[in-house]
């Protein structure tokens, strides 16, 4: 039993200590172009989905390809270049002008 207590600790540990240079290559590259101004608050990593905190409170979840999988910007609106032409042509119709804080990919679907 004593073993596993300090096999937790160590888990523990590790999760704390990430930083940008632990994340995927792609997961970087993304939020350079789409949050260029982006400071990191905090990455975890849990089931092989890196979660990205960033100082405006805006969390990106990443696959461990970097590609994201969730976005949750809470009060700034998700830059549209995230988003293909054709979604944003969709909803669109549906909304004007519409200001999209909180988007969901499920392979290669889009739920806002």
């Amino acid at each position: 039993m004593r073993k596993y207590k300090y096999f937790f600790i160590l888990i523990i540990l590790f999760y704390s200590f990430l930083n940008a240079q632990d994340l995927p290559k792609n997961a970087f590259n993304f939020m350079d172009s789409v949050f260029p101004d982006f400071k990191i608050d905090n990455i975890a990593l849990e089931n092989n989905i890196y979660k990205v905190t960033l100082l405006n409170e805006a969390v990106i979840s990443f696959d461990g390809q970097g590609d994201w999988v969730k976005i949750d910007s809470s009060f700034e609106p998700i830059p549209q270049t995230v988003f293909p032409k054709k979604v944003l042509d969709s909803i669109s119709k549906k909304f004007k002008n519409p200001k999209i804080v909180h988007a969901n990919k499920y392979d290669k679907i889009y739920e806002k």
